[in-house]
């Protein structure tokens, strides 16, 4: 049985000519009580738009919408054809401070924005004469650097930091690096301060895990040389409620095959057991982590936003931990013959059972499958429960308990 599901919350037909979909730079305030936003990019027809993610309501103009992702503010029309498109932000404070960059590798020139968190972005400062063979350009926090750009074409990497004008001040710049390295994620990978980084080089299925010091410094901690060679996105994300590290959603393009992993903060990563349903199954062109579900009554947290082109649907995905039906629903109170009673609750599948009426400690448990229960007792010992039809736990120690 598998420990952890993905259950979507909402699914929003959308347009099919997005080329671009990027996660919050915008943080618009329209209704969206802390969720992560959307920026989506038209690259054929140059045009882009902001989403905030809301629940079913009324917004501030009155307009009625639905779960989802809604287009907050104007469209805007750009004259040049974007290839990369990075949200920040890079220099607070927000609002007013540079949040997003797009750079054009046709041409070499890149544009800072400020955005006003009502879906108006705001020019801070245009850059020519870039490279035009910059491969990935990532934000982050990275020591007094706060952009990373990488060429594969030389292996050349470079840190920039970004002030509130928009101008740019070279902080490290590293050459001869492979070649190869299909994508370079951020995230929590260890106990550093700074954002750490992941190489991906998808030919020789290699990740290599670096922390980034103060001066933008990199430093190796983890290697690994038995990846797929088939990974096309490499996503880093809390995918576990209160993970003290990120983990790594890893999906191959083609089969759709996804693999969900934890990281241990020293480069080892652990494979999560995912039931991924039968609505996870789509060509994703963009898979996005982070907080997409507004915080106002909806239990659980969407942590995923997955979006397919050529069927032209978003969805938002809940991770939690997988539900298991017992024989018995074990939910309420239950004796062991005396006059005191134990009160089971169960979620997902965990247990906690109140034993107040016996002077004793709450117990804590899990469901191991439909007719097997472990519970642990803080003040004695651990302990196997079998159940039996119709009303009964029958315990490891040879006691019994008896639904009342």
């Amino acid at each position: 049985m598998s420990k952890f599901q993905l259950d979507v919350w909402v699914t929003r037909e959308f347009p099919k000519t997005w080329t671009h979909v990027v996660k919050s730079f915008a943080d618009p305030q329209f209704e969206t009580r802390g969720a992560d936003a959307l920026f989506c990019y038209d690259r054929n027809a140059g045009i882009g738009a902001f989403f905030a993610t809301v629940r079913n309501g009324r917004l501030d103009d009155g307009t009625l919408v639905q779960d989802g992702p809604h287009q907050v503010g104007p469209n805007h029309t750009f004259s040049r054809r974007w290839t990369h498109i990075v949200n920040g932000p890079f220099a607070p404070p927000y609002p007013g401070g540079v949040q997003v960059l797009f750079y054009d590798a046709a041409s070499g020139v890149g544009e800072f924005y400020a955005t006003d968190g009502r879906g108006n972005l705001i020019l801070k400062k245009q850059h020519s004469g870039w490279r035009t063979s910059w491969t990935q350009i990532l934000a982050g926090r990275f020591g007094n650097a706060n952009l990373l750009f990488y060429d594969a074409t030389d292996g050349t990497l470079e840190f920039h930091s970004v002030d509130n004008s928009g101008d740019m001040h070279l902080k490290q710049r590293n050459t001869g690096l492979l070649k190869s390295w299909h994508s370079i994620i951020t995230g929590n990978f260890s106990n550093s301060e700074f954002d750490d980084l992941l190489f991906y080089d998808k030919g020789a299925g290699v990740g290599v895990f670096y922390k980034v010091d103060g001066n933008a410094g990199r430093t190796l901690f983890s290697e690994h040389d038995n990846w797929r060679t088939t990974w096309q996105h490499v996503v880093s994300g809390q995918f576990l409620q209160n993970a003290t590290f990120d983990g790594l959603l890893f999906y191959e393009e083609g089969s759709g095959h996804t693999e969900f992993y934890s990281t241990d903060g020293h480069g080892g990563i652990s494979q999560i057991d995912v039931n991924l349903g039968n609505q996870w199954a789509l060509p994703w062109q963009v898979i996005l982590a982070g907080e997409f579900t507004p915080s106002f009554g909806l239990i659980g947290t969407s942590r995923l936003c997955a979006y397919d082109s050529r069927d032209g649907t978003i969805r938002y995905f809940l991770f939690e931990p997988a539900t298991i039906k017992t024989v018995i629903d074990l939910n309420g109170r239950w004796t062991d013959g005396s006059t005191r009673s134990a009160i089971i609750s169960a979620a997902f599948t965990s247990l906690t059972i109140d034993m107040s009426a016996y002077n004793r400690p709450a117990a804590h448990g899990s469901i191991v499958d439909g007719f097997t229960i472990t519970v642990t007792f803080p003040d004695d010992a651990t302990y196997t429960g079998k159940l039996q039809l119709p009303n009964t736990i029958k315990w490891s120690n040879g006691s019994a308990w008896t639904k009342v």
